[in-house]
C-alpha cells in the first residue's frame, strides 16, 4: 500500500488523491478478515516498493 498507511493496523491515511480518496480512515485489514474469513496476524501490510523488492528477493532473483 502507498503511504500515508497505518501499516501496523491496517488503515489508510491517504487523503487529497482521487484514486484512493475512498479508502481514507478506512480499515482494510478488518475488511479483508471479514470478506475473506483471514486471521488478522496473516495479514501484512508494507510499502508497495518494499513488497516488490521482497517478493523479488523470495523469488530467487537476488542471489
Amino acid at each position: 500500500m502507498p503511504g500515508p498507511f497505518d501499516y501496523e493496523n491496517g488503515i489508510s491515511l491517504i487523503r487529497s488523491m482521487n484514486k484512493y480518496e475512498s479508502l481514507y480512515l478506512v480499515n482494510i485489514k478488518g475488511f479483508l478478515v471479514r470478506q475473506l474469513d483471514l486471521l488478522p496476524q496473516n495479514i501484512v501490510f508494507r510499502i508497495d516498493a518494499e513488497a516488490f523488492q521482497y517478493g523479488k528477493v523470495n523469488a530467487g532473483y537476488f542471489k
